[in-house]
């Protein structure tokens, strides 16, 4: 009778060994898997990074380019302000001289 108790206590030993076995072999895949999920994440990560720092470059030169390029009209506008400034400042110059 102890022979038969044993015998069922270790069978039932080893059916939880075997359980916890599968159970780690599971947890040691998922713990792959995440892995190569947050290598996977860092990449794209660093992709995204760069592509901002593309995108603000190009950002940058759009504007300067907007800055730099003046139609006629905005060119012609920009004349009588800068010309209108120097005879205020001429007038300026000749009642300082008085």
């Amino acid at each position: 009778m102890i022979v038969s108790s044993e015998t069922e206590l270790l069978d039932a030993f080893e059916r939880k060994i075997r359980k916890l076995v599968a159970m780690y072999n599971d947890l040691k895949r998922e713990n792959e898997s995440l892995r190569k999920d947050i290598v996977d994440a860092k990449l794209r990560e660093d992709e995204l990074r760069n592509k901002i720092s593309q995108l603000q470059s190009n950002y940058e030169n759009l504007k300067l380019t907007k800055v730099l390029s003046v139609s006629g009209h905005d060119l012609d506008s920009t004349r009588k302000r800068v010309s209108g400034l120097v005879r205020e400042i001429d007038r300026c110059i000749d009642m300082l001289k008085i």
